[in-house]
């Protein structure tokens, strides 16, 4: 995320915002949000509105490893009462308020108006959904010379103000105050005089645009569609046809899609012709889900990347060694998704032992592919059937 800052005659290197937004946790959908009321409107299971939420902005920054922080006389590396906050289109120190002591000494805080009890913040930024992490927290050592502090910034600061423009930020500004242990070890004897000012300070002053995918959401409850059955499906039709009167007289298996990777009951198909064995496969879209005008999956499409298709002719056979029964036994196999406790060991899953995903990480791709197995019993090049 963009952000800028200023940081010339300082020893703070590599500053970094972000803004953080924490919703109370709500999993059932179903209209209200704990503690908040009647706030909320479901499409989809998807959240369309939703209020009630915590915010704060997070700043880190390094120090060079000569740096550490200066706790000398109760002092701490950021000074709580240094730290200001505030939002708008230019920076206006008059504007930023001291946001820092008033979470911490007050019971209610907040940006203007933004406010709310401390209690029902800490609360929603706890949520075991979100990171968890502590506001205002000066940390007495940095061993890795990495510097994490989280502004809280109040309720709701963020809603309605995203901008393509960037006329609406959040600034920050304070004091960090550190030692610089290669000048406090010299042997000085003047450093009244500048020879040895082992004592640092700098300010800190920084702003972050509020956009529109630029905020880091927890706890939110969305919840994604795992099973493509849930907003499409799939008919085969079988045969051809001229005119929707021949469509009717057609065979159509309807709803023959399975996302469970189970055993389906097989269908025969008898025929006196290969026009008559042509099978048509319709994806089709759930059109409540895929056609609302003005909704958020308006603009959805279904796309079909890979088709793996199995003919099985024969006759005859036992049932235990036809390939038929060959074939179920690899589909009857468990998914394997190549990992150990150490991770990931390979780019790809096996769906089960008929078919797998080859997966190109870089490119986030992936592509279905037939086992080797699978094609020991029903190779690409068929050979030419034997009489029993």
């Amino acid at each position: 995320m963009g952000d800028s800052e200023s940081t010339e005659y300082t020893f703070l290197e590599y500053v970094n915002m972000r803004l953080v937004m924490i919703y109370t946790e709500d999993t059932d959908f179903s209209g209200e949000t704990p503690g908040m009321g009647d706030s909320e409107s479901t499409d989809r299971t998807v959240r369309t509105d939703s209020t009630g939420n915590a915010n704060y902005v997070q700043v880190t920054f390094t120090m060079g490893p000569q740096y550490q922080p200066n706790t000398l006389g109760g002092s701490d590396l950021i000074p709580l009462d240094s730290v200001r906050a505030g939002r708008g289109t230019f920076f206006d120190s008059t504007s930023l308020e001291h946001l820092c002591t008033d979470y911490t000494d007050d019971a209610t805080f907040g940006l203007y108006s933004f406010d709310g009890d401390v209690s029902d913040f800490n609360d929603m930024v706890g949520q075991d959904c979100g990171p968890k992490s502590a506001m205002c927290a000066s940390p007495d050592t940095v061993p890795d010379q990495f510097v994490s502090f989280n502004i809280p910034l109040g309720f709701e600061v963020f809603d309605g103000q995203a901008s393509s423009q960037l006329n609406n930020n959040i600034f920050v500004d304070f004091v960090v105050n550190a030692i610089d242990t290669d000048a406090r070890d010299k042997d000085v004897t003047n450093p009244n005089g500048g020879q040895a000012p082992w004592q640092v300070k700098t300010t800190l002053s920084a702003s972050i645009p509020i956009v529109a995918g630029g905020i880091n959401i927890f706890c939110d409850g969305i919840t994604a569609k795992t099973d493509l059955k849930d907003v499409a499906n799939v008919d085969i039709v079988v045969g051809t046809a001229s005119s929707g009167a021949e469509l009717t007289r057609l065979r159509i298996l309807e709803d023959v899609a399975s996302t469970e990777l189970a055993r389906e009951a097989a269908a025969e198909i008898d025929t006196v012709s290969i026009e008559a064995a042509l099978m048509t496969m319709v994806l089709k879209g759930n059109a409540s889900y895929f056609a609302g005008a003005g909704s958020n999956t308006g603009d959805y499409t279904l796309e079909l990347d890979d088709v793996i298709t199995l003919h099985l002719m024969e006759d005859g056979a036992a049932a235990t060694t036809s390939k038929e029964a060959q074939v179920q036994a690899l589909l009857d196999a468990p998914a394997e998704d190549n990992s150990n406790a150490g991770g990931l060991v390979t780019d790809g899953y096996a769906l089960n032992g008929a078919f797998f995903f080859t997966i190109n990480r870089a490119e986030g791709t992936a592509s279905l592919e037939p086992s080797a197995d699978l094609l020991g019993i029903c190779p690409f090049n068929p050979p030419r059937p034997m009489p029993n």
